[in-house]
């Protein structure tokens, strides 16, 4: 009951953010913004999506052999696409990680294993993401930004360098041992402490295991087609390669926003954040949105792949388990 209820709200939240958008611009304004993006641009990034999904499947393989389990390339890749969709249609990033702790537990790993490996996955990209954000900030902070983006963008990096701060000192023996010992014993003995303390394997993955440096290479890469793929949306709208750079470079920042879950798979909130981001370099607001809702819609349809895997995949299943019953 509890978790239909939180699906009912963030549909709620992204209905209502959504019906904002469309009071405030023409639907037919919007619509002709979306056709005056290039087809060329619309495949080149439709390309770098299923790139980008490549290269996180490479990223989740790495990860779950630090684990033990040999995961296959092209099993990840499934892996990676029917994440996508399950991303698009349940709460946020959450309903794909699910799906992906499942899975990989089906390698013989234990839950709290696999949990580690998709948090660990998970923290690498939030990690490399925001680190793309904070070598950005000193040209926003330099330019003539809009004084309230730059705020956002200071109380961001703030924000991210204090979590994972707090990630690395869990990780390490001392530092986990000296915050279990300020929480009282009923907090201490609870089960979302203990939760914590098997996840905080993580943070000593990301202060000892140097392997994880060709993982954080494939992440920087996967925040890189992010960045590359509003910079051709842009550009297939017609938006001058400077400007459309400059926005592109904010790409960091509304993909930290829009992993809020607080809507559905980020829409609404990735607008949102679109058009004050961009506006602050004086792209017009129907081209900003325009470009949000391009990239979430090439997403889906890549992730529509994804949903077609898993159904066959079901079916396998299925059929296995009819046959091994016959048997």
């Amino acid at each position: 009951m509890q978790h239909w209820f939180v699906l009912l709200l963030k549909l709620a939240v992204t209905a209502l953010i959504l019906a904002f958008f469309i009071r405030q611009f023409d639907i037919r304004s919007m619509v002709h913004t979306l056709a005056t993006i290039s087809p060329y641009a619309i495949f080149a990034a439709v390309i770098a999506v299923l790139a980008q999904s490549l290269a996180a499947a490479g990223r989740l393989v790495m990860v779950v052999a630090r684990f033990g389990p040999r995961f296959g390339l092209g099993d990840s890749y499934r892996l990676t696409l029917e994440s996508m969709f399950f991303s698009q249609t349940f709460i946020s990033f959450l309903g794909g990680d699910a799906l992906r702790i499942w899975r990989i537990r089906r390698l013989g790993l234990t839950l709290p294993k696999a949990t580690s490996a998709v948090v660990l996955d998970r923290l690498i990209g939030t990690l490399v993401n925001h680190t793309s954000l904070l070598a950005t900030l000193p040209w926003f902070l330099s330019s003539k930004v809009n004084s309230s983006i730059k705020i956002i963008l200071v109380v961001l990096a703030i924000a991210g360098v204090t979590a994972f701060a707090m990630l690395l000192l869990l990780g390490s023996d001392r530092g986990r041992v000296s915050i279990l010992n300020l929480l009282p014993n009923r907090i201490r003995a609870g089960a979302v402490t203990r939760f914590i303390v098997d996840i905080s394997t993580v943070g000593r993955d990301l202060l000892a295991n140097r392997r994880l440096y060709w993982v954080f290479a494939l992440s920087a890469s996967i925040s890189s087609i992010n960045i590359v793929i509003f910079a051709i949306i842009l550009s297939g709208m017609g938006v001058v390669l400077p400007l459309a750079a400059g926005c592109a470079l904010l790409v960091p920042a509304i993909m930290e926003i829009a992993m809020l879950p607080i809507s559905l798979a980020g829409w609404g909130v990735r607008e949102g954040a679109a058009i004050v981001a961009f506006g602050a370099l004086s792209l017009p607001a129907d081209q900003a949105l325009g470009a949000s809702i391009a990239f979430g819609l090439i997403v889906a349809a890549v992730s529509l792949l994804g949903g077609v895997l898993w159904l066959i995949d079901r079916r396998q299943t299925t059929q296995m388990s009819l046959d091994l019953r016959d048997g």
